[in-house]
C-alpha cells in the first residue's frame, strides 16, 4: 500500500512539475503545410467571444521538434498576435521560451493562421 502511494504521489509531482504537459492536452489536427509542418489546435485552450479568440497551436516538425503558441486572433480585424511562445524537443522538454513581439499580422487565405481563424468563426 506505501509502495503504491508513494508511485501516486512521484507521478503527481512529476505532473505537476511539467512533465506530460504537453501531452495532456485535447490537440486537433488542423493540416500540414509545404514545409511539413503538422498544425494543431488544443481544443480545450480555446477561449472565444464574437471579437476575440486566444487559444494555443502546436507546430510541429518531423523529427518532433515542435513550438506551442499562445495566440489571440481579432475577429473583426481579421489579425492575429504570438502572446507566447515555447520550443519543445521530442521527448517533450524545454528547450527555450521566446519572447513574442506580439506585433499583429494579418490572416492571409492560405495560411495556417487562416485555417485556424475559419475553424473558430467560418469564412466571415
Amino acid at each position: 500500500m506505501k509502495k503504491t502511494l508513494a508511485a501516486v504521489l512521484a507521478a503527481g509531482a512529476l505532473f505537476i512539475g511539467g512533465i506530460g504537459s504537453v501531452d495532456a492536452a485535447n490537440w486537433y489536427t488542423v493540416g500540414t503545410d509545404s514545409n511539413g509542418i503538422t498544425w494543431s489546435i488544443d481544443n480545450d485552450s480555446v477561449k472565444k467571444d464574437d471579437k476575440k479568440a486566444t487559444l494555443d497551436i502546436k507546430a510541429m516538425d518531423y523529427e518532433g521538434y515542435h513550438y506551442i503558441v499562445t495566440e489571440e486572433f481579432n475577429h473583426k480585424k481579421r489579425e492575429v498576435k504570438d502572446v507566447k511562445v515555447t520550443l519543445y524537443n521530442p521527448q517533450g522538454y524545454v528547450v527555450k521560451e521566446e519572447q513574442p513581439n506580439k506585433s499583429t499580422r494579418k490572416v492571409e487565405q492560405g495560411t495556417p493562421a487562416y485555417a485556424v481563424y475559419t475553424l473558430i468563426w467560418g469564412d466571415k
